[in-house]
């Protein structure tokens, strides 16, 4: 809910909950697949074309600045994820579902 809040605030609420709904297919697509292949990647096995794919990328730049010029989700995701574990907080197999 943190990471909703966030994009919320970044971009507004209609696309920060389509930036958000974007991370979490992110992070869905990396534990499926078990590694970050790349952006056209991402399209094809969410079946999304590849200019809209794109364009929810450059939101997510736009919103998170400070991820770089080349950032994904996965910079923002991995660390949050892997202290969250560390913590004890979260279990290491959590299953991450887009809230409807």
């Amino acid at each position: 809910m943190e990471v909703l809040a966030l994009c919320i605030d970044r971009l507004g609420y209609v696309k920060g909950a389509r930036l958000a709904e974007f991370i979490v297919e992110w992070e869905m697509w990396l534990r499926a697949r078990g590694e970050d292949l790349g952006t056209e990647d991402f399209a094809a096995w969410w079946k999304d074309s590849r200019a809209t794919t794109y364009r929810r990328l450059d939101d997510f730049r736009r919103a998170f600045p400070e991820l770089g010029p080349h950032g994904t989700p996965s910079g923002l995701m991995g660390p949050l994820l892997r202290r969250l574990e560390q913590s004890g907080d979260v279990p290491a197999g959590i299953a991450l579902e887009v809230p409807t």
